[in-house]
């Protein structure tokens, strides 16, 4: 949402909280990137049985919003894999 793009811990991160609302890990930029460690719009999240995490994006639909002006990337990302580093 266009209101959130500039309001702290509110970016398109992805944060891993335990059981108790504990902040254990964050990764992603604070504001909407292209960039190797940015999201545009994080929407959804799952880990499978060795840990990696798999984050599903709204990335066409917000770039607009998070990007006014800008054309559109071609080959935006809408699906990222994240292994488990032991």
């Amino acid at each position: 949402m266009a209101v959130n793009l500039k309001s702290p811990n509110l970016g398109p991160r992805v944060s891993i909280i335990d059981h108790e609302g504990n902040l254990l890990s964050r990764f992603g930029d604070p504001h909407a990137s292209l960039g190797p460690t940015g999201f545009i719009g994080p929407h959804g999240m799952c880990a499978d049985s060795r840990g990696d995490l798999y984050v599903g994006e709204v990335s066409w639909t917000l770039w607009p919003g998070a990007f006014p002006g800008e054309p559109r990337p071609e080959n935006i990302r809408c699906f990222r894999k994240f292994e488990k580093v032991h």
